[in-house]
């Protein structure tokens, strides 16, 4: 009979071991899923701040790419004004009677022209950063 008693208590012994073993192994566990768990909540706060920052960034864009639209609209339309100036005069016989004032306004125009060009290119290249 004490083997018996002797027996169940170390019976009683193992199955409170295992039990501790197993809690405390659950307890890792946990433990190291709840720091996987924060961990992937902090990339996916970073990754959420790079999409808001990529929207607006494509925001911009599409602002700045709609405003140079309007730009080359305008352009195009008062390049159709003075090809239709050219159209209905003869500069070479105007050219020919006063050269200086055609001279003025090529120059004059030209300068816009470039003007025109070099700030545009700022713009573009401002998108870029």
């Amino acid at each position: 009979m004490p083997y018996v008693i002797v027996m169940l208590l170390l019976m009683l012994g193992g199955f409170g071991y295992g039990a501790k073993e197993y809690y405390d192994h659950s307890q890792e566990q946990i433990f190291t899923l709840k720091e996987n768990q924060s961990k992937l909540e902090d990339v996916i706060e970073a990754k959420d701040a790079e999409m808001e920052k990529f929207k607006a960034d494509m925001k911009q864009q599409q602002e700045a790419m709609s405003e140079m639209t309007k730009k080359s609209q305008m352009i195009q339309a008062e390049m159709n004004r003075y090809l239709d100036i050219f159209k209905r005069h003869s500069l070479t016989k105007l050219a020919a009677a006063k050269p200086g004032l055609i001279e003025k306004r090529a120059n004059k125009g030209t300068k816009n022209v470039f003007e025109s060009i070099e700030s545009d290119s700022i713009i573009i290249d401002s998108l870029d950063n």
